[in-house]
């Protein structure tokens, strides 16, 4: 029996840490829409990774074990993740080095034309854009009537008479930025030594925009864009559902007693219950608290014959049946194959028991004189076993199917007779509510 319960602690402990090495190499997704060239919103899944640079290509799923299509800007117009909106552009970028090598080049532009996402800082009859390169170079746009202006930044080394290294700025985008306010007389103070930086430039764009009094239809917020992001990947998942199956269950007497070489056949029997699965919402929503609450039984019968002489013998005769309520709770990790989960799991039990059968018949022969007796095996009638469960399965939309092994302790039954029970579950399960909704 320790042995058993060993390595069944063995085989979850492995379970474990197998799938847990897994989970490092998945994506995160988080809660999104597209809006396809079409221009109908698509809402789903887009594997977001706090991008370094502007991502030329993102990875999207309709829900968790959809396909995943990956889509580049000249396929969708623009897509929103973590509080963030990106719309599809080709623009103009500045790939200019600023290091110490590239000095006398001065103000002097090198302009490649890059197919991009970019990342809208505020939105209304125009936007204002933000681009981060591979080389990590920021540099803002305006949006005006379908057609992406660099705003014009370079900070650069030169060297002087005395050859002398000196940095300077070409600030191109302060006079292009005038020239784009100018129906605000207003914001020329407000533009003078404007940095050119993110937050500074959203500010001054978004005063324009009210000055000219134009509705804002979208702001980017690092800490609401923050908040919205924690608060999507924060949200409990709650499944409920439907399961039904069969077991197969064995039981081995262990305890020496007169009885413990009694040999029970097999049992077959049906299952069927209800589940609820918590999700949690850290982890990349991988692991869920399984519970379920299943009706099971089983029916041994079986015997042995203890034969001396043809004046001395005995012979048993056992049929030992119970139902039982039983509430199953796992701990449970799932991991994604294609459009499909795997998962694996492993708990307690805990059952309730009515005893159907618990029937001992003997037919004793001592001596030549022969009695029948009839008794119960089991003195105590509420076992109540506790047991150890693991299991294996996969899910699809809504339908499960999942094969599991529960190994129980049969102490309660008598101290005379103490034993082992296993069985064997294979299940199919129907999932009729989420929260929250895809």
């Amino acid at each position: 029996m320790k042995q058993s319960l060993l390595n069944l602690r063995m085989c979850g402990v492995f379970i474990f840490l197998f799938f847990s090495q897994l989970g490092f190499s998945q994506m995160n997704f988080s809660p999104a829409y597209i809006v396809p060239l079409n221009g109908d919103t698509l809402r789903g899944e887009i594997d977001f990774r706090n991008w370094k640079s502007s991502p030329d290509e993102i990875t999207f799923r309709e829900y968790e074990t959809a396909p995943e299509r990956r889509f580049t800007p000249l396929d969708i117009k623009r897509f929103s993740v973590a509080g963030q909106i990106f719309i599809s552009g080709v623009v103009e970028s500045e790939i200019s080095p600023t290091t110490v090598e590239s000095a006398g080049e001065g103000a002097k532009l090198k302009i490649q034309i890059d197919t991009t996402f970019l990342q809208i800082l505020a939105e209304g009859k125009y936007a204002l854009c933000y681009y981060k390169n591979s080389d990590r170079k920021e540099q803002f746009y305006i949006l005006k009537d379908g057609k992406f202006e660099l705003l014009i930044y370079k900070r650069f080394t030169f060297r002087d008479s005395k050859n002398e290294l000196r940095t300077t700025e070409n600030k191109k985008y302060l006079g292009q930025l005038t020239v784009f306010m100018k129906d605000c007389p207003s914001m020329s103070e407000d533009l003078k030594d404007l940095p050119y930086l993110s937050e500074q430039l959203e500010k001054a764009f978004i005063k324009y925009l009210d000055c000219i009094n134009d509705k804002i239809i979208y702001q980017y917020s690092e800490n609401n864009a923050a908040k919205e992001y924690k608060a999507s990947t924060r949200v409990f998942g709650l499944d409920a559902g439907i399961l039904g199956g069969a077991s197969y269950s064995t039981y081995d007497f262990t305890a020496v007693s007169s009885l413990s070489s009694l040999k029970m056949d097999p049992s077959l029997n049906p299952t069927g219950g209800i589940f609820l699965d918590l999700t949690f919402p850290t982890l990349r929503r991988r692991w869920q608290l399984h519970n379920d609450l299943i009706y099971t039984s089983y029916n041994f019968k079986g015997g042995n014959n203890a034969y001396i002489s043809s004046t001395n013998y005995t012979i048993n005769d056992v049929e030992l049946g119970y139902s039982f309520l039983k509430y199953n709770i796992m701990l449970r990790y799932r991991f994604p194959v294609g459009n499909m989960f795997l998962y694996a799991n492993a708990g307690i039990s805990r059952a309730m028991a009515f005893e159907n059968k618990n029937l001992l018949n003997q037919d004793v022969m001592y001596s030549g004189s022969e009695t029948f007796k009839q008794t119960k095996i089991i003195s105590n009638s509420n076992p109540a076993p506790k047991g150890l469960v693991t299991g294996l399965g996969s899910s699809f939309k809504n339908y499960y199917i999942e094969l599991r092994y529960e190994s129980s302790g049969m102490k309660a039954f008598a101290p005379s007779l103490e034993g082992k029970s296993s069985s064997y579950y294979i299940t199919a399960g129907y999932k009729f509510f989420t929260f929250p909704k895809k």
